[in-house]
């Protein structure tokens, strides 16, 4: 996560896959103004650190799948 308040510019260091709850968060404020899941997906797709890293399956279940309800 690139912050206002980091000493480094912005761009000097590569990007990683966000953790899935970070992704969840952002979500449920997406949510509030009224984007879809499926929109949410398409906003995040377009995110370095997200777009070369999954189809539109595989991050829709990234964020809105619940597997540990699946898992018990």
């Amino acid at each position: 996560m690139f912050t206002f308040t980091s000493p480094d510019v912005m761009g000097t260091h590569n990007f990683t896959t966000p953790p899935k709850s970070y992704l969840s968060m952002i979500s449920r404020g997406l949510k509030e103004v009224d984007l879809t899941k499926e929109g949410i997906v398409e906003y995040f797709l377009s995110k370095p650190g997200i777009e070369r890293g999954f189809t539109r399956e595989l991050l829709f279940r990234y964020i809105f799948v619940d597997y540990s309800v699946h898992n018990l």
